[in-house]
């Protein structure tokens, strides 16, 4: 299982948004939540995976 990361996807030809994925046993992972900025994302990523060391 690999970390919580930002992707941007196109939503038309001059519209993004942020999602946040990770690879699980080879399958991608999307989270439900979308963002409009590279930063947000980025700090919902490092929350989701401060969450999930702490529970290690």
């Amino acid at each position: 299982m690999t970390q919580w990361q930002p992707r941007r996807d196109l939503v038309t030809k001059n519209l993004t948004m942020w999602r946040l994925f990770r690879i699980v046993d080879g399958v991608e992972e999307l989270y439900a939540d979308h963002y409009a900025t590279w930063g947000e994302a980025l700090a919902a990523a490092q929350k989701l995976n401060a969450r999930e060391e702490a529970e290690k």
